[in-house]
């Protein structure tokens, strides 16, 4: 398991935020990016309430895409999507050692970064990968995300 990098629910949403955000979850590349020179990756994306936690980061090389999948959860059981924007939640500068990687990361040839917010209490991801039997994966909710570019 990788060491969790903090995810912190810092500042109200701004007003240039509320207007490029579609809905909570939402993943815009004016506020998240990777460094290549760092390699680091730095990502925000707007909440309702301060009520979310960082259950983990997975990074998937699929040769023709990069994924990262970042798995959070709130502790009320509902889906946080359509309720409105309030908050920034901020990853900040994270890099290979707080991923759990699948393939190789290699940020001097990562062009585009292929972003899912997966919203759920009640299921661990990393196990459910490694245990395809155990049917399709049905998170309360996974409609957030967006493609990041080198910044910033």
């Amino acid at each position: 398991m990788a060491n969790l990098p903090d995810l912190k629910v810092p500042k109200k949403i701004k007003k240039r935020q509320l207007r490029i955000y579609n809905k909570n979850l939402d993943i815009h590349p004016l506020d998240s990016y990777f460094d290549v020179s760092k390699k680091l990756i730095h990502i925000e994306f707007p909440v309702h309430d301060k009520e979310i936690k960082l259950k983990g980061l997975y990074f998937y090389n699929l040769g023709f895409m990069q994924i990262l999948a970042i798995h959070i959860c709130h502790n009320k059981f509902e889906t946080i999507s359509d309720k409105e924007k309030k908050f920034m939640a901020v990853i900040e500068d994270f890099g290979e050692d707080n991923l759990d990687v699948q393939g190789k990361i290699n940020f001097n040839e990562l062009n585009e970064l292929h972003i899912c917010v997966i919203n759920n209490e009640t299921w661990d991801f990393d196990q459910l990968l490694l245990l395809p039997t155990k049917g399709i994966l049905r998170p309360n909710e996974a409609g957030g995300g967006g493609v990041i570019v080198e910044g910033p």
